[in-house]
């Protein structure tokens, strides 16, 4: 269970990562 939801978390972080990068890079 904790494993499940640390790895959604991470998921996550990563998109919100990737968005913010591309936020960056388009404005």
């Amino acid at each position: 269970m904790l494993l499940i939801r640390s790895n959604i978390a991470g998921h996550y972080n990563i998109i919100s990562f990737c968005s913010k990068s591309l936020r960056w890079i388009y404005y």
